[in-house]
């Protein structure tokens, strides 16, 4: 690195450090807080996330949001564990972008187009009947295939 760009990387820091700036944590469920399953229902987090989340979110300095395929609701569940370590006011982007879980609980779910959503629903009816040896899940803005 050039004394120029460390200088830059110093000063970006810095303003996270004297609070100019918020953090912002951006994690994904599957394959990162989580291992990867075939039953997508049995992926629990690994060993020690919850509690590194807990940590964070009791800091209060860092804004926290769970990106997924998932549905939004989801991921509270999993993540709060039993007792419960992760705050439920957990902000989730899910279903790939489309939907929006607030700390508050208030959701937002982008809606498809007519057109689109004609063609999604003509495309699940037709994998409900043929899933091409492949497990059909139905999210409500797409059609998925494992």
């Amino acid at each position: 690195m050039t004394d120029e760009t460390i200088k830059k990387l110093d000063d970006f820091l810095n303003t996270i450090s004297n609070g100019q700036q918020q953090p912002l944590l951006l994690l994904d469920y599957d394959g990162t807080l989580a291992p990867f399953r075939v039953d997508r229902h049995k992926a629990r987090p690994w060993t020690g996330v919850r509690e590194a989340i807990g940590r964070i979110q009791r800091q209060g300095r860092t804004r926290m949001v769970v990106i997924t395929g998932r549905p939004a609701k989801e991921i509270g569940p999993l993540l709060r564990g039993n007792p419960p370590v992760v705050d439920p006011m957990l902000e989730v982007w899910g279903l790939h972008g489309a939907e929006r879980l607030h700390p508050d609980g208030k959701r937002e779910l982008e809606q498809a187009p007519p057109e689109t959503q004609r063609r999604l629903d003509e495309l699940r009816e037709h994998l409900r009947h043929n899933n091409l040896g492949g497990q059909f899940e139905d999210k409500p803005n797409a059609a998925v295939m494992h």
